[in-house]
């Protein structure tokens, strides 16, 4: 009997495992597609400063926690528009602050 636990307790967490990787690679994917999309264009420079990389997972980890498409759409909005007016270049802690509130209001 304990065997049989073990392995649906193993099954239960690599099909979660499963499911959650697909489900962070899906919105990763979103936010990337809106920056493509997005007409802006991103120097290799900017894709690798700290303040783009921490304001680009900032966003994505809200986006993790977001439960409707609209409010994806919305940080996503967000986002791309610190990266137009150069929030995201210039007050990065701001954006952060920012960010943290929008994620944890409902749509």
């Amino acid at each position: 009997m304990i065997g049989v636990e073990l392995v649906g307790k193993y099954a239960i967490k690599e099909a979660l495992k499963i499911s959650v990787g697909t489900y962070r690679n899906k919105r990763f994917e979103n936010i990337i597609i809106a920056l493509s999309e997005g007409e802006i264009k991103i120097s290799k420079a900017l894709l690798s400063s700290d303040n783009f990389i921490s304001c680009f997972l900032k966003t994505n980890e809200a986006i993790d926690k977001a439960t409707s498409n609209e409010k994806i759409n919305a940080l996503t909005n967000i986002f791309l528009s610190g990266l137009r007016s150069n929030l995201i270049s210039t007050l990065p802690d701001l954006f952060h602050e920012a960010m943290s509130i929008f994620s944890e209001l409902s749509y």
